[in-house]
């Protein structure tokens, strides 16, 4: 047995218990208040152990439990109240037993009736009751047995019960471990969700914003300048905006029921001096708040990065090919050929994460330099306005 669980055994209630326990079964068997047979000592002793050690050491118990009924049987001392200590040992073993000690408890059960019964029928007065009638008979055959099994199978019940009970109790703490995990993990998809939104609102408006910054320097006209000022200010407003709404949680008007929205990314790009040509195939059709918001923000991250990336001096091809079953967004520009170029080796965050926020709808996102025009396209399935998932 474990060392640390013995040295608990031993400070636990139940061993104080059975400490009392085995004091008041000694003194029954040494001085009976009743006509049976006096336990001699080593029986006394050997009763007191068993019950002593019944809930530290349930093998030590059974041992000594054997030892005190060959003992009784050598000097031919009738059963008296030292037997209390074999019912108690049995009971301990069922409901504390390891498997090694649980069969050892079963065997002493069957051999123990048996030897039992073969020992209390050399006695005057149990062969009178045995012999009275064939009821009788049949009774006194079995009655050591039926005592012996119905204390192990009261041990036997109530280990089962705490068994469920415990394992009732680790259920519960596994299931509630894993609702700990799932709301940590969606709240962490929720961060993570967040963290792209703001990644791609931001990083398009400060391409934006850069791009017609730089473009004032080679205005002349002041009427030209102020508009371009306050197209950067415009800009940085409804990027502000879209940030609040991604940290409050709440959507764009109308979401819910129109077309995503990309006039506004293209005019932005057009107002900082880059040509845009869009093209547009197949019938636009409102799509449900999430689609919708996905092929936004892909659409702007495209953007972006062709802005960020690409030739400044060449223009960007926007399309959107509405099919059957998806929309796909293309967004083509001259690539340059610089050694860091994110844009025409396909790496780098903000293509990453659309490909985790297509993914999570079922598309899919393709990003490569040919010839050194840099595609990225991005197809996304459609999902009509109130459509349930299933």
């Amino acid at each position: 047995m474990d060392t640390a669980l013995l040295w608990e055994r031993l400070r636990s209630w139940r061993f104080r218990v059975d400490i009392v326990v085995a004091t008041l079964v000694v003194i029954l068997a040494v001085e009976p208040p009743v006509e049976v047979d006096r336990a001699s000592p080593i029986v006394a002793l050997l009763a007191a152990v068993a019950i002593a050690s019944r809930s530290v050491s349930p093998s030590v118990a059974l041992v000594s439990a054997w030892f005190m009924a060959g003992s009784q049987m050598f000097v031919n001392e009738r059963p008296g109240f030292a037997a209390i200590a074999i019912i108690l040992v049995l009971y301990s073993a069922a409901r504390l037993g390891t498997r090694v000690e649980l069969a050892a408890s079963v065997a002493s059960v069957v051999v123990g009736g048996v030897i039992a019964t073969n020992y209390l029928m050399a006695g005057t007065r149990y062969a009178i009751v045995a012999f009275s009638g064939p009821g009788w008979s049949a009774l006194a055959l079995v009655a050591p047995t039926v005592v012996l099994a119905a204390a192990w199978l009261a041990g036997f019940a109530v280990r089962s019960f705490r068994g469920q009970r415990r394992e009732s109790e680790r259920r519960v703490i596994a299931e509630d471990r894993t609702e700990r995990a799932l709301s940590a993990a969606e709240a962490e998809k929720v961060r993570a969700d967040m963290a792209r939104d703001v990644h791609d609102i931001v990083g398009h408006s400060l391409a934006v914003i850069i791009a017609q910054a730089d473009s004032v320097q080679f205005l002349d006209d002041v009427g030209r300048v102020r508009a371009v000022s306050a197209t950067i200010a415009d800009t940085a407003r409804r990027s502000l905006h879209e940030v609040r709404e991604v940290l409050s949680g709440t959507g764009p008007d109308g979401a819910e029921d129109e077309p995503p929205d990309l006039d506004t990314l293209v005019d932005q790009i057009r107002a900082a001096g880059v040509i845009v040509e869009r093209s547009i195939r197949g019938e636009q059709r409102p799509l449900d708040a999430s689609h919708s918001v996905v092929v936004r923000r892909v659409a702007q991250e495209m953007l972006t990065n062709a802005l960020r990336h690409g030739d400044p001096g060449a223009s960007i091809v926007l399309r959107e090919v509405w099919r059957s079953n998806d929309v796909v967004v293309e967004v083509e520009n001259a690539a340059t050929a610089g050694p860091g170029d994110r844009s025409s080796s396909g790496a780098g965050s903000g293509i990453a994460g659309m490909r985790l926020r297509v993914s999570a709808v079922g598309g899919g996102v393709e990003a490569e330099a040919v010839d050194g025009v840099f595609t990225a396209r991005a197809r996304v399935p459609l999902r009509p306005v109130g459509t349930v998932i299933p």
